[in-house]
């Protein structure tokens, strides 16, 4: 608790910020992001490819009045961010670390990851985790879709939790290891690419095994009903729903009272549109968008990260939040 306190990137009043926010009226979220927005595309006028851009579609920062003015801004395509880099999206200026998706859908992408950028993200992971009891420092078990080397193994023990790469459950004799351990030592929260826990929940039942957890998070992969109910019998709890993207972090995280998925609004703006950018009906099946609101060093603005989502028919969620509700994941384009 002491180290992850003293290093630069947590999120401290990031996160009391989004402690209080989450029970803001939508409206009142809705002018943060407006805020962040027009920061954010003041920066982004910064780079001459945004800067041609808002050109062609005659909009600016003072343009945004209100967030539906998003729509006006262009949308980014996964494509040009391939073919443009860091360097040719990249701010006059600014630093952060390099990072790059994990190449699923095609060709990886490379981004970076400014200080603000990671702060945010780190508060929106730790109010989720909050919501199911799993605070800094309580024991987790997590199963990454990417690599744990040295590093990251003890970044991770510092917070009390084991950290593995998900395709390393392939392995039988690893498989056995970690069911062993959750079953000595319980943690709140089991958190991991689905199908990689599937494999761990299979694993326990198969050895007539059944381990009380705090809670189970999963995402990565669609959460399709058979995994949902295997991890539920072996890890005897309710399993949640995450959804992320490495270039944008969390895009939608279950709620613990109603299971809408929630989006961490102070920090980014979540669409589902059609292939002209517009916004599809509730209920109906679209391309999701993401803007980043706090990555002013590379700015991933109206971002096509390439998923397929179902607009909800309702925005507001029974639990009480003023955050905007998701929808559901339909797939990948």
């Amino acid at each position: 608790r002491v180290l992850w306190h003293a290093h630069p990137a947590r999120p401290g009043p990031e996160y009391a910020f989004l402690r209080e926010s989450q029970w803001w009226p939508r409206e009142r979220i809705a002018d943060v992001q407006l805020t962040a927005l027009r920061q954010l595309v003041a920066a982004a006028d910064r780079v001459p490819y945004y800067r041609e851009r808002f050109a062609a579609a005659r909009v600016a920062a003072g343009d945004l009045r209100t967030i539906d003015d998003l729509v006006r801004l262009p949308v980014l395509e996964r494509d040009d961010l391939v073919r443009l880099g860091v360097a040719g999206i990249r701010t006059p200026g600014s630093w952060g670390v390099r990072a790059r998706s994990s190449g699923s859908l095609g060709k990886p992408v490379e981004f970076l990851w400014p200080l603000s950028q990671m702060r945010w993200l780190d508060a929106g992971e730790a109010r989720a985790r909050s919501w199911f009891g799993s605070d800094i420092g309580k024991r987790r078990v997590e199963v990454r879709c990417r690599p744990v080397g040295p590093a990251q193994a003890f970044a991770a023990a510092i917070l009390n939790t084991s950290a593995l790469h998900a395709p390393s459950v392939a392995d039988t004799a690893v498989l056995q290891r970690l069911a062993q351990s959750i079953e000595r030592t319980p943690p709140t929260m089991v958190w991991g690419v689905s199908n990689a826990l599937y494999a761990v929940a299979l694993a326990l039942i198969d050895h007539g095994t059944r381990v009380k957890v705090g809670s189970c998070v999963s995402g990565g992969n669609h959460l399709h009903p058979h995994y949902r109910r295997a991890m539920e019998e072996a890890f005897g709890c309710r399993v949640f729903e995450r959804y992320a993207t490495m270039e944008t972090g969390v895009v939608a995280h279950e709620c613990p009272e109603a299971g809408s998925l929630h989006v961490p609004a102070e920090g980014m703006i979540v669409e589902i549109v059609g292939r002209d950018g517009t916004p599809v009906a509730p209920g109906e099946t679209g391309d999701v968008l993401v803007t980043a609101l706090r990555n002013h060093a590379t700015p991933l603005i109206r971002y096509r990260v390439g998923d397929r989502a179902v607009a909800p028919r309702s925005l507001q969620c029974a639990c009480g939040r003023g955050l905007p509700v998701f929808g559901s994941v339909a797939g990948r384009s």
